[in-house]
């Protein structure tokens, strides 16, 4: 299987979060459902907020929910947004304008004490040069979602899921 094609890498890492699920490894890999969706964005917030106090948070990948949560709890001069989709670009969504995560991905970085990205990136390709960039300026980074958590499980990654299942 060619790692390097995004749908190939989409059918691993749902296979590695299924074989670590079953075998009880990791908890939280099937995605939350009901109300829990609505939650999470206040609860991803609230646990930034309990961890890292008041700081200026870059969301990496827009997840509205979540970036209405981090709008609400930090204000919207405390938060940075990046995205790959061209659609999104340049947009304001919840008071907060949408940079291009192809090349203001370090700017980003510069401005935030805190980085949040969305787990997805492990499929879309970007999660290494994520990574290095918040290492290189000795930042926190923090994945979400049940994308991520096998490989956040075995590279020992910070990944937050408040209301993923079990598998």
């Amino acid at each position: 299987m060619n790692l390097d094609e995004i749908p190939n890498r989409a059918v691993f890492v749902a296979g590695l979060n299924a074989v670590m699920s079953a075998s009880e490894r990791l908890p939280g890999t099937v995605h939350c459902k009901d109300e829990d969706p609505s939650r999470c964005g206040p609860e991803v917030a609230r646990i930034l907020h309990e961890r890292f106090g008041d700081v200026r948070i870059g969301l990496v990948g827009l997840q509205p929910a979540i970036l209405k949560a981090l709008v609400s709890r930090f204000g919207r001069d405390a938060v940075r947004l990046v995205d790959l989709n061209p659609e999104n670009i340049g947009e304001t969504h919840s008071g907060v304008v949408v940079w291009d995560g192809e090349k203001d991905l370090p700017r980003l970085v510069a401005e935030c004490e805190v980085g949040l990205a969305t787990g997805s990136s492990v499929v879309n390709g970007t999660l290494d040069e994520i990574l290095e960039v918040f290492q290189q300026a000795e930042k926190p980074l923090i994945l979400f979602g049940n994308t991520i958590s096998g490989v956040a499980s075995l590279l020992g990654l910070d990944r937050l899921c408040p209301f993923g299942r079990p598998g």
